[in-house]
């Protein structure tokens, strides 16, 4: 099941660290195996990543996430299940990508790093993610095509924040629901 979270504030302003701890504790009932949050320095923000993980496939602890690339500039959280990945893996090394565990973690974090948001379209599965690349400062979110994996996310005052479940984004960001 896992649950993802993560969230970028302003530099010089509220940390997100606190509020993605809270989001990664709110979550535990859908990853008790491992808990884990990341900070990730770039220029203009404070960011972090946050993963609960229930562990079915592979059971390494090498693949706990949040998940980096070896030279630290990709980081990947994920939740879902790919499961065409033994087929995606065996393409990623004839291009030339090394895996140190078996998981479809580092699969789709090679295959996003490989062939960009067109990785998304080689994909056989339920998925939701957040991918960060420190270098151009961008965030891709994805998520299967019938939204079978939960990704909700909050976007007010150049504040951003996403997670697995409303429940804590909602809480620790005093939303209030739509009424349209």
């Amino acid at each position: 099941m896992c649950g993802i979270s993560g969230g970028f504030e302003p530099r010089g302003k509220v940390k997100p660290g606190n509020i993605v701890r809270k989001i990664v504790e709110d979550q535990h009932s859908r990853g008790p195996d491992a808990s884990q949050a990341s900070e990730v320095e770039i220029k203009n923000y404070n960011a972090i990543f946050g993963h609960n993980r229930l562990s079915i496939l592979d059971l390494d602890k090498r693949s706990n996430q949040p998940m980096n690339d070896r030279e630290n500039r990709y980081t990947l959280v994920y939740n879902g299940e790919i499961y065409n990945y033994i087929e995606i893996r065996k393409e990623l090394i004839d291009e030339g990508f090394l895996f140190k565990t078996t998981s479809d973690t580092e699969v789709l974090l090679y295959a996003l790093i490989c062939w960009g948001r067109e990785a998304i379209n080689k994909l056989n599965g339920m998925f939701a993610f957040g991918f960060f690349d420190r270098k151009e400062e961008k965030l891709l979110l994805g998520r299967d095509r019938f939204g079978v994996k939960p990704l909700f996310y909050y976007n007010k005052n150049n504040r951003f924040y996403f997670a697995s479940t409303t429940r804590a984004l909602a809480r620790l960001l005093d939303c209030t629901p739509n009424q349209s």
